[in-house]
């Protein structure tokens, strides 16, 4: 690989010395801004995926691609590009609009626009029908890439496997390295009965743009295809780890064993998808007393459970194995110290932020937000955090701040601060049972007063679904809302072959901790399958959905999953994943 690397720089300087002198001149000028060839779906709308090469400025690449500059900004807002410069290599999110750029425009050919045009315009003529060919602008090339397979490119672009199947005419999910496939878009991606069997005739077929590259361009992307060769071989046979305080010995773990057993049937459906895995089993009741030797071997380690024990673990294992923090959620620091720990549950904290911005994006005008606190109460993590998000979130709200034996005299409070045509948003940022118990039976009123049980939404912390003191039927007349680590939906393909499976092989019902052992491990060792032992450098681009929970990556927090399942109560009484 070195070798490699090295010839290719030599290769670049070598050209680069050819250069006449106007290319070394340092007067200064503008880098012209190409068309970026990549798009993604996110959130249902459509993007080029831009990065930002040298001396390129935000009017430049808005003009190239014919938006505005607030587009850029409303399509980034996490880049804040409003205060903060452009910097090289930064990726930029710009819109896709209806109607091309000028000058990509003036390049494609007339016949790729007009051709299936006429078609219809002749088949309506003859008072036939026909299904529609898909025009140059309905979908794009994507070339497939070593380790990609049909499953992966779907899931990139936000469309269905028989879509891009359709649109390209396969009869079969196998795809190829460099292949060219039409990934459909716009209605075409959507409305999968409306694509017909394309061949791949050049007439219509697009064509990726048939520019010459620059040589930086070129030693660029022959450096990244090689690197993606060299360290991210996938492998077929994976060897395993499991670690966990079974306590075997003496009174076994009900939890941790199912947790095993979750692991057992994620091995078992993996070997169907030809992944062979060598499990290890250690019991670590009285401490973890595996050897460097036996970690050094294993391609991924899940386990530990306890901060001290995953600790313990942290200083034997080898830097090259990873190692899976699989049930607490405390272990974010441990995760944020060592680069081969992932920290698998989503903590609390996490669940706190997602909330507010959940309230964000719900949040329309003439709404109201009304945030309740419990007066003389220092608020918890989870609770602080949530506040805080609310107060940098930009949006407008009152404070109602209160003691529950003030709780007679507050109702009226409350109505006051309420909304009059919107909807009414409560956010109760406590974790106390008793405080908690009384703003669900306040928000509870409020809802059946005047039968406004579609306009009052309650947004709450975890833990409000475990409180005693709380009926059912309150969280479902006030549209709870709430941000959590663990939800199985029950009406799920996926979630019912694991039951019939679990069932069985174990003759029992799986508990939380089963689907979580399922999760962690089918998850994560089928990236180590797909990428090899360098498998966690891709995380940040393989977003992954388990039968009970998410896991999502960003490698600007190490490697600590931010990912939470929404969860609404419905006034019809359906407990619905959003998300």
């Amino acid at each position: 690989m070195k070798r490699i690397v090295m010839t290719l720089l030599a290769a670049c300087m070598l050209l680069g010395a050819g250069l006449p002198a106007r290319a070394q001149d340092t007067e200064y000028k503008a880098t012209p801004v190409t068309i970026s060839r990549d798009r993604v779906r996110k959130d249902g709308k459509l993007y080029y995926s831009h990065v930002v090469l040298e001396r390129q400025t935000l009017f430049s690449i808005a003009k190239a691609y014919g938006v505005t500059i607030q587009d850029i900004y409303d399509s980034n807002p996490t880049l804040n590009l409003e205060k903060e410069s452009l910097k090289t290599y930064q990726i930029l999110m710009i819109p896709v609009v209806d109607k091309l750029p000028e000058a990509e425009e003036e390049a494609a050919p007339a016949t790729q626009a007009t051709a299936p045009v006429q078609a219809q315009v002749q088949a309506k003529a003859d008072n036939t029908s026909v299904a529609p060919s898909p025009q140059p602008e309905d979908y794009i090339i994507h070339t497939v890439k070593w380790y990609e397979d049909l499953g992966s490119i779907a899931r990139k672009y936000g469309v269905s496997k028989e879509a891009i199947m359709r649109a390209n005419g396969l009869t079969s999910p196998t795809v190829s390295r460099k292949q060219k496939l039409r990934i459909p878009t716009g209605d075409t991606a959507e409305t999968e009965d409306e694509l017909p069997a394309v061949q791949d005739t050049p007439e219509e077929a697009p064509v990726e743009e048939d520019r010459p590259k620059s040589i930086f361009e070129t030693i660029g992307e022959a450096i990244s295809e090689k690197a993606d060769e060299y360290l991210y071989v996938g492998k077929k046979d994976v060897t395993a780890a499991l670690i966990m305080p079974f306590n075997a010995q003496k009174s076994p773990s009900e939890n941790n064993l199912d947790f095993y057993s979750g692991v057992l049937l994620a091995a078992y459906d993996l070997k169907a998808e030809g992944v062979n895995v060598d499990l290890n089993v250690y019991d670590a009741a009285g401490g973890v007393n595996v050897t460097a030797d036996k970690l050094s071997s294993c391609d991924i380690v899940i386990g530990p459970v306890s901060t001290s024990d995953l600790t313990s673990t942290m200083r034997l294992c080898p830097s090259g194995t990873t190692v899976i923090s699989p049930l607490e959620p405390k272990a974010v620091e441990l995760a944020r110290m060592y680069n081969n720990l992932i920290q698998a549950p989503s903590s609390a904290e996490n669940q706190s932020e997602d909330l507010i911005d959940w309230l964000a994006e719900d949040f329309r005008t003439g709404d109201k937000i009304i945030l309740l606190t419990e007066k003389n109460v220092t608020l918890t993590s989870a609770a602080g955090i949530m506040v805080s998000r609310l107060q940098n979130s930009g949006l407008p709200y009152s404070t109602i701040s209160y003691g529950v034996l003030e709780g007679r005299n507050i109702a009226s409070s409350i109505d006051a601060a309420a909304s009059q045509g919107g909807t009414t948003r409560l956010v109760v940022a406590s974790e106390s049972e008793a405080f908690v118990s009384d703003v669900v039976r306040h928000a509870n009123l409020l809802a059946l007063r005047n039968n406004r049980k579609s306009e009052i939404v309650l947004y709450g912390l975890s833990k409000i679904r475990s409180f005693d003191t709380i009926e059912v039927e309150s969280l479902h007349n006030t549209n709870l809302h709430v941000a959590i680590s663990y939800f199985v939906d029950y009406d799920s393909p996926k979630v019912q072959k694991f039951l019939m499976s679990y069932r069985a092989l174990f003759n029992t019902e799986p508990g939380p901790f089963a689907f979580q052992g399922y999760d962690t491990a089918y998850n994560f060792i089928k990236m180590c399958s797909r990428y090899g032992r360098r498998w966690p450098d891709k995380l940040d681009d393989e977003p992954m959905r388990g039968l009970q929970s998410n896991f999502s990556f960003d490698r600007r927090d190490s490697h600590v999953n931010k990912a939470v399942r929404r969860v609404v109560y419905g006034p019809d009484f359906t407990i619905r994943l959003v998300n």
